[in-house]
């Protein structure tokens, strides 16, 4: 028997989010969901190896999260990002500051709907694997997932 591949997936539509496990379940992967940035980093931190992470670019801060990432950077004297979002929070502790070991090395691919070539810039910057441009027609990012796994 083949063993299915995991995905981690982070979304805060519940409408998409099941829409998307569906579609990746039907592409054979064993889909763990997430519907907040809480959800998700508990789930890194407990250590188990998915083969992809999947997050949409606009999840939002959790909200104490956000509070002491502002009071972070603000004792760094730097200035808040307005742009940033969980998404690319989470990338950017995985990549830049080493966090979640246990994700080291897994590709990270980002979805959005916005047209906002910054976002993109972003995430590909912090080291995010792939960025997709989609809305309706998930064809696109399911391509890209299926070439990351097969590439191992």
């Amino acid at each position: 028997m083949t063993r299915r591949l995991k995905m981690f997936l982070l979304e805060d539509n519940e409408i998409l989010l099941r829409s998307l496990r569906h579609q990746f379940e039907t592409d054979g992967f064993d889909v763990s969901c997430y519907v907040t940035e809480t959800e998700f980093r508990e789930a890194l931190a407990e250590g188990t190896r998915p083969d992809i992470l999947v997050m949409d670019v606009m999840v939002p801060l959790a909200p104490l999260t956000k509070e002491a990432y502002e009071a972070a950077t603000a004792r760094a004297g730097e200035e808040p990002e307005p742009a940033m979002t969980a998404g690319l929070r989470i990338v950017e502790d995985i990549k830049v500051r080493g966090l979640y070991s246990s994700v080291e090395g897994v590709p990270i691919v980002f979805y959005t709907i916005l047209d906002q070539p910054e976002y993109r810039r972003r995430a590909e910057n912090l080291g995010a694997t792939y960025v997709v441009k989609g809305g309706d027609d998930v064809s696109m990012l399911r391509s890209v997932v299926r070439r990351l796994v097969e590439r191992g």
